[in-house]
Formats: C-alpha cells, sequence, structure tokens
C-alpha cells in the first residue's frame, strides 16, 4: 500500500481527501482477497482515464462559476462509487458473496462511468457554448438521461431478482402455502378481539426481546394446550411488522400441515423469507447452488446462517425469528432446531428468536432464565379471557336480552367463564360455542350452563360427543367414526371433496357413485372445523389427541 501514497505536491491538491481517503481505505480492505483487488484497481482505473482531461479544465475555467455545478455532478458521481464500493465491502460475509454480486454491482457502476463520461463531454460543450440556453439545456438532457439509466436499472435489478427468486423456489421445491392459511387463520383470529394479548408487551422478558438491547436474544413461550399461544405468537409478528423497526420472519408448525413440522421444510420456509428480503442472498443461492447442487439440510442450513449474517450487524435492522408450536416436530427434530436457532442468535449479529411451545425446551445457558411461563400468567389470562368472552357474549346481546339478561349479569357470566377457564383460551372458545348453538328458554338455564360443562377439554370433548350421537344409530355411530377416522390419520388435511370421496369407500358397504352429502359434516361441527381452503380439520390439536388416547372416544350410540 505504501507504494499507492500521494507523493510530493500532491499533497496539497485541494480535491484530493474526496478521492485519495476513500480510495486507500477500499482497496485496504480487499487487498487480502486478489480477486476483489483486480477488479477493484479496475473499477479506479476506469475512473481514473476520465479524471485526467477533467482536472486540466477544471484549472484552466477555475474562475468561471457558471461551470461550476457541472463540476460538482462530477466529484458526485465519484462519491456515488466511493459508496457503493464500501457498502459493498464491509457487509459480513462480503467475500463469500463477492463472486455473485459484483456483476449486480458492476451494472451500477457501468451507469457511473457512463456519466462520468457524458459529464466530461458536457464540459466540453459548456466551455465552447457561447448560447446560455443552449448549455441549460444540454444539463437538462443530462439530468433526464441520468434518472432514466437509473430507473432502467433499478427495474433490470427487480426483474433479475424475480427471476431468480422463481428459480430458488423451484430448487427449495418449497410450497410454502400452508404458512400463509395458518398465519392468516391465527392473526385473524387476533384481529377479531383487539386488546387480549397487550399484556404480553408489559412482560419483561417480552419487551426486552423486543427491544434493540442484546440483553434478551433468546425466549421461549411455554403453556398448555389451549392457552393461545399461536395466537399470541402471531399477534407478536403483527405488532413487529406494524413497528418495522425489525426483520421479521416467523413459522408456524402445527399437526395439521404434516410438512410444517419437517425440519428440512422449516429451514426452507425460514430461508425463503429472508431471501424475499435480500437481493444479494437470492442471487448467491442462484449462482452458487441452482442447477449444480441439491437442496441438503446441510446447505439449507450454512445458508441460512449466511442469511442472517448478511442481513444483520452494520447499521441493519434487527432480526426477529418466531417459532410457533416446536412440540409438535418430533423430539430429535426438536433438538436440531434449538442447536440451529442458538447459532443464528450467536454474538456475531443482532438476531434474536423467539420459541413457543408445550413444554420448556432444553434452552442454551443463557436462555434459560428468559421464558414466559403462562401456568404463571393466570391472573392475565383469566383477565384477557374474560375480555374475550365479554366480546362474544355482546355479539349476541339480542338474544340475551330476550332471555332478560342485563349488562350487569353479561360482566357477570364473562368474569364466571375467565375464571373457570384457568387459562384456557380454548375451553372458553368452546364453552361461549356451546352457549352460542343451544337453546335457553330463560336467563337462569343460560347462566347455569356454564357450571355444567366439564372443565378438563377430554371431559369436556366426551361431552359434545355424547350430544352429537344423541339418537344416531350403531351404522351412523360407525360412520362418524370412519369421519374422525380420516381427518386424525390424514397425511394432510383432507378438503371437504376429498373427505366426500374418500367416505364412499367402506370396508363393509358399498355406497354408491356418487360421493356423500356434504351436510353429515355439519353433525360434527363442534369438533371439527372448515377452514378458508375448504380443508376439515379438528379444532385443536387436543382433540386428536383425546381421540387416540381414549381409543377414538365413546363412539358407540
Amino acid at each position: 500500500m505504501a507504494s499507492l501514497e500521494p507523493t510530493g505536491l500532491d499533497y496539497t491538491h485541494t480535491h484530493l481527501p474526496w478521492v485519495w481517503a476513500p480510495i486507500k481505505l477500499i482497496l485496504k480492505i480487499s487487498s487480502d482477497y486478489t480477486e476483489a483487488f483486480d477488479r477493484i484497481m479496475k473499477a479506479y482505473s476506469q475512473i481514473a482515464e476520465c479524471l485526467g482531461r477533467f482536472q486540466l479544465l477544471e484549472r484552466s475555467f477555475k474562475g468561471q462559476p457558471q461551470l461550476y455545478p457541472v463540476f460538482v455532478i462530477f466529484y458526485v458521481d465519484i462519491l456515488r462509487f466511493h459508496k457503493a464500493a464500501y457498502k459493498f465491502l464491509t457487509r459480513r460475509c462480503w467475500k463469500l458473496l463477492f463472486m455473485t454480486t459484483w456483476g449486480r454491482f458492476e451494472r451500477e457502476f457501468k451507469t457511473i462511468i457512463e456519466d462520468l463520461k457524458r459529464h466530461e463531454d458536457l464540459i466540453d460543450k459548456e466551455v465552447n457554448a457561447h448560447d446560455i440556453v443552449e448549455a441549460r439545456a444540454m444539463r437538462e438532457a443530462l439530468t433526464a438521461w441520468r434518472t432514466e439509466s437509473l430507473a432502467r436499472l433499478a427495474r433490470e435489478e427487480k426483474q433479475q431478482t424475480a427471476r431468480q427468486m422463481q428459480a430458488a423456489i423451484i430448487w427449495l421445491r418449497l410450497d410454502d402455502s400452508d404458512q400463509i392459511v395458518l398465519s392468516d387463520a391465527l392473526t385473524k383470529v387476533g384481529a377479531g378481539h383487539p386488546g387480549t394479548v397487550d399484556w404480553v408487551l408489559k412482560r419483561r422478558q417480552v419487551s426486552s426481546w423486543l427491544g434493540p438491547s442484546a440483553d434478551t436474544p433468546f425466549l421461549c413461550l411455554q403453556g398448555g394446550p389451549g392457552t393461545g399461544k399461536s395466537v399470541m405468537v402471531a399477534q407478536l409478528v403483527s405488532f413487529l411488522n406494524s413497528s418495522k423497526s425489525s426483520l421479521v420472519i416467523r413459522h408456524f408448525c402445527s399437526y395439521t400441515h404434516d410438512s410444517s413440522t419437517q425440519y428440512d421444510h422449516i429451514i426452507k420456509s425460514l430461508l425463503l423469507q429472508f431471501a424475499q428480503h435480500s437481493a444479494d442472498l437470492v442471487a448467491h443461492i442462484h449462482d452458487e447452488y441452482i442447477g449444480s447442487r441439491q437442496a441438503t439440510v446441510g446447505i439449507l442450513e450454512d445458508l441460512l446462517e449466511m442469511a442472517v449474517d448478511l442481513l444483520s450487524g452494520n447499521g441493519q435492522r434487527g432480526i426477529h425469528i418466531l417459532l410457533d408450536g416446536l412440540d409438535e416436530c418430533p423430539i430429535d427434530k426438536q433438538r436440531s432446531l434449538l442447536r440451529l436457532m442458538k447459532c443464528l442468535t450467536s454474538g456475531r449479529s443482532n438476531c434474536k428468536v423467539l420459541i413457543s411451545s408445550r413444554d420448556v425446551p432444553p434452552l442454551p445457558a443463557r436462555a434459560r432464565k428468559a421464558v414466559l411461563s403462562l401456568a404463571e400468567e393466570k391472573a392475565c389470562l383469566r383477565d384477557t379471557i374474560t375480555t374475550y368472552a365479554r366480546i362474544r357474549l355482546l355479539a349476541i346481546g339480542d338474544n340475551l336480552r330476550e332471555l332478560g339478561i342485563s349488562e350487569d349479569e353479561i360482566k357477570h357470566i364473562s368474569s364466571h367463564i375467565g375464571q373457570r377457564a384457568d387459562g384456557m383460551f380454548l375451553w372458553a372458545t368452546l364453552v361461549l360455542n356451546y352457549l352460542s348453538a343451544n337453546f335457553f328458554y330463560t336467563g337462569d338455564e343460560f347462566m347455569k350452563a356454564v357450571d355444567t360443562l366439564p372443565q378438563e377439554l377430554t371431559a369436556f370433548y366426551e361431552k359434545l360427543l355424547s350430544r352429537i350421537l344423541t339418537g344416531l344409530d350403531t351404522r351412523s355411530a360407525l360412520r362418524l367414526r370412519a369421519i374422525f377416522g380420516w381427518i386424525a390419520f390424514a397425511k394432510r388435511p383432507l378438503r371437504k371433496a376429498e373427505l366426500q370421496s374418500a367416505l364412499m369407500f367402506q370396508p363393509d358397504e358399498v355406497i354408491g357413485d356418487r360421493p356423500v352429502p356434504a351436510q353429515i359434516f355439519e353433525r360434527c361441527k363442534p369438533l371439527i372445523e372448515e377452514r378458508s381452503d375448504s380443508t376439515l380439520t379438528f379444532i385443536h390439536i387436543s382433540v386428536k389427541e383425546s381421540y387416540e388416547a381414549s381409543g377414538d372416544f365413546s363412539l358407540s350410540p
């Protein structure tokens, strides 16, 4: 580097700090990587070719103020290159990305060089122009060209990134539609009852994890079945997205979508979301992996770590990764996910991870204190469920007024449901659905109904099932068992039409050549639900677990 130092009178040049200091810094950063050093030196040599005549003209016409704006723009172009090159070389893992991302950078560099040459021509014309109007027209034309060239460059890069992204999705063999369905459904539930999880944001562990401080890089949300963990995670995702202070990456694991609990699918889902925020990452995957390497788990893990490195640090936004339903993944994959998340939150990045699970997983040592246990938040859950119940009851307020139930009594019923729910949103939802679906002649009947319903979920499911079975003969009970069996053991959620066709194939009877009527599913509605994509699932995984644990419930009429 010493041979590149300016000597003699070069030190006194008034514009030297604008040129030499950035050059020295950039070359020093790239000096230990030959490929980068050579390409950057070549780029600076192209700039130098434009500087010779410019320096001569600047000295010759130093006393002509009308040329100053053109000289200034010339320097601005040089600074554009310095800025772009510095930003390029100070990113994390720039060496790994150099060969694929330099091509993108060169397109921008070409516009800078062309801009310099056009300004060089403009200076010649300005010097020789006797007509002020003509000179002004030339400047306006150059400004218009510059604006159009930058816009064209942005369009071309956007189109190329879109093509490369599509190729990356094909390479990953990823269908992320299940995440869209799960996220939308959970977000809709939270949006329908605003304010019900505001208390979570006020908890010390959560507020620390949400903020920019590195004190809480890892947070575990732990709670039993039906406590509303998934809705809370979806609400946290919405909160972070609305604040726009960090990059938000999320994945929801659910038994209703088998692929969502597979280890490689989870990594692919996270990686795709990172790629959607980094054209450089997309270009790297496209040029280095697509067509030459398979998307193995090892490669996916390495790319995910690279994505975190690329998009964190150096003044960039923080990263929040939210992984819901860890307990629904196989045990060995839970350990692998925790190990990977620990790596992503290491000290070199400003990445934070939240995991929700029924049980507290074997967390990294530094994360064991960052656990928000819903079992210890019964008071907050009681108040939240009371608010939720009141909103639901007010929605059927006209019916309740006909029963002679007053506003104060609605508050009392809501509070009673919140108390009996014992922190389980699912139980409260089932109770409110039961109250909405049944006939009551008096307000007293309505209010006493809450006390007649079991507090244990399994017992509640048994009660709902016995109501469904009432009046059914043996054949109908067996058919109901077949419906539950298909829903419980299908490899993926079945659409209504698929289930109608599947039920035609019974081992002991011939149904006919027409799909079974869709109305039979209405009888199962307290325990199953139809989702927005027309798939039929149990209302909660605990229904499936109870179904399996109790020997298909008590399906005898």
